[in-house]
């Protein structure tokens, strides 16, 4: 579900994608292409989060490989998971987000924040801009034993190991991606 506000007792909150996707230009890509590629990255998420509750889902072809991609991860990596697939909201920001997972990896003291893609590339600026607000969401909700760096899992369309990507999260780049917010319902609030 792409809607630009997520509704949580009567109140409007604007989703982290929102935001995100005010910094993106899509113009000169086909609508259908992105609507493919988003339904792909739907039924993905959708098939990790049923494996992690023990469930088996029937994926298409053009599905199966980045499915593959993860579970080649989590056999070499064996992640325990600790959170997946849950939304966050700020008050105060009237901000919401849905996290992918958090999971604690074998050889670390701490859990980590990653973040599952099947994007074709890495957008550094993006995913680092949603490591922050996750991050953000996660600690404004007394999530704190996390990590301060999020994983994103650049899951193989063809169905190799997958690449994975660290971002660190520092306090300049919060403020920045918290501003954001703020700018958002301004512009909002002189449209209305």
């Amino acid at each position: 579900m792409n809607v630009k506000h997520q509704m949580k007792a009567g109140m409007s909150y604007v989703r982290v994608s929102t935001i995100l996707s005010t910094l993106q230009e899509f113009g000169h890509i086909d609508p259908a292409v992105l609507q493919n590629k988003a339904d792909i990255g739907t039924t993905v998420h959708d098939a990790i989060d049923q494996y992690y509750k023990g469930k088996t889902t029937f994926l298409q072809p053009r599905e199966t490989h980045y499915y593959n991609s993860f579970l080649k991860w989590h056999g070499v990596m064996k992640p325990k998971m600790v959170l997946q697939e849950t939304r966050y909201y700020d008050d105060e920001k009237m901000l919401t987000g849905q996290i992918d997972a958090i999971v604690k990896l074998p050889y670390e003291k701490i859990p980590v924040l990653v973040d599952w893609k099947t994007s074709a590339t890495e957008n550094s600026m993006i995913w680092s801009y949603q490591a922050h607000f996750y991050h953000h969401l996660l600690t404004k909700n007394g999530v704190s034993f996390i990590a301060d760096r999020v994983l994103f899992i650049k899951l193989d369309s063809r169905g190799s190991l997958p690449k994975v990507f660290s971002y660190q999260i520092n306090p300049e780049t919060m403020a920045y991606c918290l501003s954001l917010v703020d700018k958002y319902w301004e512009k909002k609030k002189t449209l209305d």
